[in-house]
């Protein structure tokens, strides 16, 4: 019986833990093509000293303007995809990780320097777990 109760207790934690994990394991999928445009969009700011000036709306935008291929379709971890004209904001929405953060958006803003550096913030939509944003 104590056995019993010891293993019932170590589940009870393991279990949010192991789920914790899981969702930050399929979040890889979107923060690597968030990443990968991240990166087109700041090559294109640093050959053009400008954010792309049309908002890209659609993967098949950003392919066309950017050339980064997202992961499309209903088994992706991506429901829609959107960088803001002008200022380069680049904001995926989630889908298909888990009830905490499906719905959610993650969003990578960028900051320039008056030198041409670009720097990276990540941030997410009210709700989204604080141990789930990606850190620089």
């Amino acid at each position: 019986m104590i056995v019993v109760a010891i293993v019932a207790i170590l589940v009870s934690i393991a279990v949010p833990l192991l789920r914790t994990h899981y969702e930050k394991a399929k979040l890889t999928e979107l923060t690597g093509s968030m990443s990968a445009t991240a990166a087109a969009v700041a090559a294109y700011y640093q050959d053009n000293y400008v954010f792309p000036p049309v908002a890209q709306t659609s993967v098949r935008m950003i392919a066309t303007t950017l050339g980064v291929a997202i992961p499309q379709g209903s088994l992706t971890r991506i429901s829609s995809v959107n960088v803001a004209a002008n200022t380069g904001a680049i904001t995926f929405v989630i889908q298909n990780i888990g009830d905490t953060v499906d719905g959610s958006s993650l969003v990578l803003t960028p900051t320039t320097s008056t030198e041409g550096s670009i720097m990276w913030n990540w941030s997410a939509s009210a709700g989204f777990p604080n141990d789930l944003v990606p850190k620089r």
